[in-house]
Protein backbone atom coordinates (compact mmCIF):
# COMPACT_ATOMS: atom_id res chain seq x y z
CA UNK A 1 0.00 0.00 0.00
CA UNK A 2 1.49 3.23 -1.15
CA UNK A 3 1.36 6.26 1.07
CA UNK A 4 -2.00 7.91 -1.35
CA UNK A 5 -3.38 4.57 -0.36
CA UNK A 6 -2.95 5.36 3.29
CA UNK A 7 -4.01 8.67 2.91
CA UNK A 8 -7.14 7.62 1.48
CA UNK A 9 -8.04 5.02 3.74
CA UNK A 10 -7.23 7.26 6.82
CA UNK A 11 -9.58 10.14 5.30
CA UNK A 12 -12.20 7.37 4.35
CA UNK A 13 -12.21 6.57 7.74
CA UNK A 14 -12.76 9.67 9.21
CA UNK A 15 -15.69 10.91 6.44
CA UNK A 16 -17.09 7.91 7.63
CA UNK A 17 -17.29 8.78 11.34
CA UNK A 18 -18.14 12.16 10.46
CA UNK A 19 -21.33 10.76 8.29
CA UNK A 20 -22.16 8.63 11.11
CA UNK A 21 -21.80 11.63 13.76
CA UNK A 22 -23.92 13.33 11.22
CA UNK A 23 -26.69 10.61 11.02
CA UNK A 24 -27.29 10.43 14.66
CA UNK A 25 -27.08 14.14 15.39
CA UNK A 26 -29.62 14.59 12.68
CA UNK A 27 -31.78 11.69 14.05
CA UNK A 28 -32.12 13.29 17.47
CA UNK A 29 -32.82 16.60 16.15
CA UNK A 30 -35.23 15.41 14.27
CA UNK A 31 -37.17 13.21 16.74
CA UNK A 32 -38.13 16.26 18.71
CA UNK A 33 -40.17 17.46 15.71
CA UNK A 34 -41.66 14.31 13.34
CA UNK A 35 -42.18 10.60 14.00
CA UNK A 36 -39.36 8.08 14.03
CA UNK A 37 -39.59 6.86 10.78
CA UNK A 38 -39.85 10.39 9.07
CA UNK A 39 -36.56 11.20 11.75
CA UNK A 40 -34.38 8.27 10.24
CA UNK A 41 -35.34 8.76 7.16
CA UNK A 42 -33.95 12.49 7.00
CA UNK A 43 -30.75 11.74 8.78
CA UNK A 44 -29.85 8.85 6.88
CA UNK A 45 -30.29 11.35 3.92
CA UNK A 46 -27.97 13.79 6.09
CA UNK A 47 -25.50 10.78 6.77
CA UNK A 48 -26.01 9.73 3.16
CA UNK A 49 -24.78 12.85 1.37
CA UNK A 50 -22.38 14.30 4.31
CA UNK A 51 -20.27 11.26 3.29
CA UNK A 52 -20.90 11.43 -0.13
CA UNK A 53 -19.14 15.16 -0.46
CA UNK A 54 -16.61 14.59 2.11
CA UNK A 55 -15.05 11.67 0.36
CA UNK A 56 -15.96 13.15 -3.36
CA UNK A 57 -14.05 16.13 -2.88
CA UNK A 58 -12.00 15.59 0.48
CA UNK A 59 -10.86 12.23 0.32
CA UNK A 60 -10.20 11.52 -3.27
CA UNK A 61 -10.22 14.97 -4.08
CA UNK A 62 -12.63 14.86 -7.38
CA UNK A 63 -13.12 18.01 -8.84
CA UNK A 64 -15.36 17.92 -11.95
CA UNK A 65 -17.14 20.86 -13.36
Amino acid sequence: MNIKQKTELRRFLIAGFIAVGTDITAYFLMLQYTQHDIAKTISFLCGTLAAFFINKYWTFKKIHY
